[in-house]
């Protein structure tokens, strides 16, 4: 605890220092067995899929995020649906969309995140407008300390009022308690992350409030 304290604090006495300067950073991920505690995943088919995932072509990854970029700065408002019930709503706002492929290239500018990146990689994230997010989320599997099933969410004006679950429900609705008002959405861009417990969500963009 003492170390990760000195790390955090010299880490943040340097970030003025570091947010000047021009150099790229990147940092990859790479696999060990105990990420699999996290995932519910066993090794070897988790170690073949990260190293797939870092060695993926992330110039496509980047023009396909760009794309969806462009979609979302044109929206007005999102709507999240997915085979298992989830109907989901937020409006977007004029908020930074950042898209995320694991490239930083020659010449960029700005602060250090914005000249990092990291591997595996590959998501296009933004934050609606905290409110606005209404719905239902529904999913056959999700994660708390142990694999849940059977996850029921309702949302008005940004905060869960209904949390159920078919599994491991207590500590599901504490997550989601600690959490808060919902925040942003991640896009996944990586075609080689793929998890085949975790439901799959279609998104349908509206034009118009």
């Amino acid at each position: 605890a003492k170390v990760d304290q000195a790390l955090a604090e010299l880490d943040a006495s340097t970030t003025s220092e570091r947010n000047e300067g021009i150099t790229r950073n990147l940092f990859i991920a790479v696999p060990t067995p105990s990420d699999t505690a996290s995932i519910q995943m066993d090794y070897a088919p988790y170690e073949a899929m990260a190293w797939k995932a870092i060695e993926a072509d992330y110039s496509a990854m980047r023009t396909k995020g760009e794309q969806i970029k462009r979609i979302l700065e044109d929206a007005k408002r999102l709507r999240i649906t997915s085979p298992e019930g989830t109907d989901f709503t937020v409006e977007l706002g004029d908020r930074p969309i950042v898209v995320s492929a694991g490239l930083v290239p020659p010449g960029t500018k700005g602060n250090e995140a914005a000249r990092s990146a990291a591997l595996p990689g590959g998501s296009v994230r933004f934050a609606p407008r905290e409110t606005t997010a209404n719905g239902k989320i529904r999913a056959a599997e999700d994660q708390c300390d142990k694999p849940v099933r059977d996850v029921a969410v309702d949302v008005r004006n940004g905060m869960p009022t209904s949390i159920r679950a078919g599994s491991d429900e207590k500590c599901f609705k504490e997550a989601f308690t600690l959490a808060g008002r919902f925040g942003s959405i991640v896009i996944g861009l990586n075609p080689a992350i793929k998890f085949d417990h975790v439901p799959t969500y279609a998104l349908q963009l509206e034009n118009s409030a």
